[in-house]
């Protein structure tokens, strides 16, 4: 009984911030990236029911752990050039090292969420790895933001 009061409760700490996340980026997207504010505020209520509903599976929170990675590598990309990473739209310009911060805890919170919850070790080495690649991942991505909408140069690869 106490393991559903502590997932329910984690599941609750993490959803508050997704929610206000997501209500900036909903009602007050940057002006450049309304569309990819918008599209990541349906994502993130879609995460807050998926805790929500798996929150007593511990793949439930590995999977959770590997996104709260790849958008770590994402705030880290704006952290870097010491910019507002957009995690609440243009509702307040928060520094990116909340946002890295955040993620960061919250990602020890998913792989604690999932320890206790039954995952063997080497599952959670596994998510780990896989969360420092989805990091890298999230962290081209912010590249990419920032010099196709931001600057607005195009890359091309040939």
């Amino acid at each position: 009984m106490a393991m559903r009061w502590i997932t329910f409760f984690s599941a609750l700490l993490i959803s508050i911030f997704l929610f206000i996340a997501a209500y900036g980026k909903f009602f007050y997207p940057a002006e450049k990236l309304k569309h990819l504010d918008i599209l990541t505020s349906v994502f993130e209520i879609g995460l807050i029911i998926f805790l929500f509903v798996f929150r007593m599976r511990a793949w439930g929170w590995l999977i959770a752990a590997v996104i709260f990675a790849s958008w770590g590598g994402y705030a880290i990309y704006w952290c870097c050039l010491k910019l507002p990473c957009s995690c609440l739209g243009s509702m307040v310009a928060l520094p990116s090292g909340y946002a890295v911060a955040l993620d960061f805890l919250f990602l020890i919170v998913s792989c604690a969420m999932s320890f206790l919850l039954g995952a063997r070790r080497s599952m959670i080495y596994c998510i780990v790895l896989c969360a420092l690649l989805c990091g890298l991942v999230g962290y081209a991505f912010a590249e990419w933001v920032f010099y196709e909408k931001i600057v607005g140069v195009t890359w091309r690869l040939y």
